[in-house]
């Protein structure tokens, strides 16, 4: 992208790979896309002064990434100031591998991280026509959200599989107990359960989880994600 070319351009959309390498986030190819579109920021500025650009980072990153690391890069290399010349915003975006095409067209809901209110107002521009809910944050709550809304997706997953190696274990059809679970459960069927600041869990919840770790440990069964809810909730209460 050395000649990249930004004159009568609002909006640049920044969409690169983030892998992850050893454990961490790799930025190397955001970092490399953000030093070119500094430069061609700079470029810009000086035959369209008045025109107020604004970069909108779209990869998955972790939270404080923006601030720390893109901005002060992409002032280095234009020469400009965020906020006063060029204004910076985090909008993620939400593709599933196999849905990708459809998912980039029709988002559940458009989060804005946005570095001041008029870069804010240009990204929900863009996005308002999906006609979805949207939602403007500060930056660092949207990379924040990003991460979450993949983690949830995640933990769900390994604590469907951690407990289908239970039923194997004791021949239970896994697949009809977790059906019937997704009607009974109110942390699957309420959105919001679990998500409001309630400290520890107590009651049943804590007995029963205690309980079910001790039965499994004694049939040889490991709980790992299990036992982290439990080791969780005991720093809750400490807390």
């Amino acid at each position: 992208m050395a000649n990249l070319d930004l004159a009568g351009v609002d909006l640049v959309l920044v969409s690169v790979q983030t892998p992850t390498f050893e454990d961490h986030a790799d930025l190397r190819y955001l970092e490399a896309a953000i030093a070119d579109i500094g430069e061609a920021l700079g470029r810009a500025a000086a035959s369209e002064p008045d025109r107020y650009r604004v970069v909108v980072v779209r990869s998955t990153i972790p939270p404080g990434t923006t601030e720390d690391r893109l901005i002060p890069a992409l002032e280095t290399r234009s020469g400009l100031r965020a906020g006063e010349d060029f204004g910076v915003s985090m909008t993620p975006e939400y593709l599933r591998h196999w849905n990708a095409q459809a998912d980039a067209g029709a988002p559940r809901a458009s989060v804005v991280g946005e570095l001041d209110e008029r870069s804010g107002d240009l990204v929900e521009r863009l996005v308002a026509p999906f006609g979805r809910p949207i939602h403007r944050m500060p930056i660092r709550a949207a990379e924040f959200h990003k991460y979450v809304h993949n983690l949830a997706n995640a933990a769900k997953i390994s604590f469907f599989n951690e407990l289908r190696e239970v039923a194997t274990s004791i021949g239970v059809d896994a697949d009809r107990v977790f059906g019937l679970v997704t009607e009974t459960a109110e942390g699957l069927w309420n959105a919001a359960y679990g998500t409001l600041d309630l400290g520890s869990f107590e009651g049943c919840l804590s007995k029963d989880l205690r309980a079910f770790l001790s039965w499994a440990a004694e049939r040889g069964l490991e709980l790992p994600l299990l036992s982290g809810a439990e080791d969780t909730n005991r720093r809750s209460e400490r807390g």
